[in-house]
């Protein structure tokens, strides 16, 4: 059930980014969530020994 919620989640960020690009009122909200949502993921990226290479190459796509 966690991983529908955050499914969820994902996708409103996803959505929230690109409106963030034409609408200031959301903007400083949307780049906060999207750093902090990156940074969770590369920080449990990291810290998690047994990664499947799909995830681990996304972890280093995401820090280049």
């Amino acid at each position: 059930m966690s991983l529908r919620h955050r499914a969820v989640l994902l996708g409103l960020v996803g959505i929230g980014l690109p409106c963030a690009a034409f609408i200031a009122s959301p903007r400083v909200t949307a780049l906060v969530t999207g750093t902090v949502i990156m940074g969770t993921f590369l920080l449990f990226a990291y810290a998690t020994p047994a990664l499947n290479s799909a995830t681990r190459l996304t972890a280093q796509g995401a820090r280049a």
